[in-house]
């Protein structure tokens, strides 16, 4: 505990009431600091959640901050409270890795924008967050540390972004930021016990951020209660000039949101994430509780079907042989005398005769009609007071890279896939035979291009996309339509000039391509 004044200040009080006492000059920012170092010095040689700690910067600015809350004058909202970012996002003369040693001495010019807008809030940069190398996932050695999960150190995290989930959770930090770009923020959140938002996309800015997939990637709070993400998303949302492909909506006040109010509130909670046959009996049963705490505040509670949300089952090619049976032996698989190989495909006929079954079945269409009706509810899902309820995981955390095992870890080869020509990689990720010879066939090239440029097409009309809109099937608002075409016409601008670079002469010679990477 942390004495300040007539005040004992815990470390695991939330940024937001943290930030109020330091406004009210209750806190001292300095003695804050301090507080997380020592718990930093005394916990993370276990707990690996930092890869970088920036003491003496963090001294430097609660000195500065402490002397600023001592004038009169208005304070930003995050004044001097300490936070901590992944190191995925870029800080001025401060290391930033990615959680890989190939960057390990990558020192930017510049902030995040994401990082300036909490530097400009009043807050105090502690360091860099431990993550899976590149925010990939499927690491299992980490560069930097394995990162252990504080309420067991035997389970695991969660990722990418570990450290984020680690640091808020063992009180490392005020408050933390991640980045989601398939449950980045999410998973560390629900397996370190604490609260995390991925934010819509284009909400915050990219800008900084070193990118896994930049049409997916979205910065994300981690905190100790759902007020200090509101608190962070405030703060770090909204239009940034360095990234065209943000929205130009005003930033609403979501603390301001936070009442407790949820009567009148529609819940669906959708069946095949929650009763499915690989959710974990305690999540579904810590899911149905959370329905009935909310049906008990008033909220209608109701159960939805998303049948896209069911994992699909493998479909099998031609001539594949179905997945063994639990326990079933493999040889117990092998084909008939006389049965196709894995590779064969059946005969023409066949296969026009599947075509036709398929064409005639009536279950067809009014499928695909109810898929239709889904996509459109997906879009309006969160208007008008709905909200969806399921579980975040299906699973408990298990043992430290149990399940990155599972994935591929990073690996950077001389002449791997990825030294290829972009025309090449198809053939090489169907392990086509044209990528096992010396060269790729010219048949395997890509097409010179034959529509026009992106600097060539004119700028889309509100009017073109919501016409668009309506072939879909799409409700669209005014709003949205301003907003999509906003953002389309940005989009069409960022690669113009990718299009449109000059021909550098004729194709060279493809090299020869080792099909096992070497």
């Amino acid at each position: 505990m942390l004495a300040s004044g007539a005040v004992s200040l815990d470390p695991f009080l939330g940024a937001a009431r943290l930030a109020a006492l330091v406004r009210s000059r209750q806190a001292s920012p300095v003695e804050l600091v301090r507080a997380y170092l020592d718990r930093i010095e005394q916990l993370d040689g276990r707990l690996r959640a930092y890869i970088t700690v920036t003491r003496q910067g963090a001294l430097d600015a609660a000195r500065r901050a402490e002397e600023t809350a001592g004038r009169s004058g208005a304070l930003g909202p995050l004044h001097g409270v300490p936070f901590a970012v992944k190191d995925q996002f870029a800080t001025r003369g401060v290391r930033t890795t990615a959680g890989s040693r190939i960057l390990a001495d990558h020192v930017p010019d510049e902030d995040a924008t994401v990082v300036a807008r909490l530097v400009a809030a009043g807050g105090i940069l502690l360091g860099k967050l431990n993550l899976t190398e590149f925010a990939l996932g499927g690491t299992i050695r980490f560069p930097f540390g394995q990162p252990r999960n504080p309420w067991n150190p035997a389970h695991d995290t969660g990722g990418s972004s570990a450290g984020s989930g680690v640091a808020a959770a063992a009180a490392l930090a005020a408050v933390t930021l991640g980045e989601d770009t398939g449950g980045s923020v999410r998973t560390p959140a629900s397996w370190c016990g604490v609260a995390g938002h991925r934010p819509t996309w284009g909400l915050v800015s990219r800008h900084g951020c070193i990118p896994l997939s930049w049409s997916l990637d979205a910065a994300g709070p981690l905190g100790r209660t759902v007020e200090d993400c509101a608190l962070v998303l405030e703060i770090i949302a909204g239009h940034d000039t360095r990234d065209p492909l943000t929205a130009r909506r005003p930033v609403p006040g979501y603390r301001a949101a936070l009442t407790g109010e949820v009567r009148g509130l529609r819940v669906g909670v959708i069946r095949e994430l929650t009763h499915g046959g690989e959710t974990d009996p305690e999540v579904r049963d810590a899911v149905v509780a959370a329905a009935g705490v909310l049906g008990g505040l008033g909220a209608k509670v109701d159960e939805v079907s998303v049948p896209l949300a069911a994992r699909p089952r493998r479909r099998l090619r031609p001539g594949h042989p179905p997945p063994p049976a639990r326990g079933e032996p493999a040889a117990s698989r092998a084909a008939a005398p006389g049965a196709a190989g894995p590779r064969a495909r059946p005969p023409a006929a066949a296969r026009c005769a599947g075509d036709a079954r398929r064409a005639a079945r009536p279950d067809v269409a009014p499928r695909r009609a109810d898929d239709r009706r889904l996509h459109r509810a997906d879009h309006q899902h969160g208007r008008g007071g709905r909200a969806l309820l399921h579980p975040a995981l299906v699973h408990h955390a298990g043992g430290p890279g149990r399940r990155a095992r599972a994935g591929r870890a990073v690996r950077v080869r001389r002449l791997g896939p990825a030294a290829q020509p972009a025309g090449h990689r198809p053939a090489l990720r169907g392990r086509h035979r044209a990528a096992r010879g010396p060269r790729l066939r010219a048949s395997h090239r890509l097409a010179p291009p034959t529509a026009p440029t992106l600097s060539q097409m004119s700028e889309l009309t509100e009017a073109q996309v919501r016409a668009l809109a309506q072939a879909l099937g799409l409700p669209m608002t005014p709003d949205d339509a301003a907003e999509v075409t906003h953002r389309l016409n940005a989009f069409i601008e960022a690669l113009a000039p990718l299009t449109d670079l000059p021909s550098a002469g004729p194709e060279p010679t493809p090299a020869p391509i080792d099909p096992d990477g070497a």
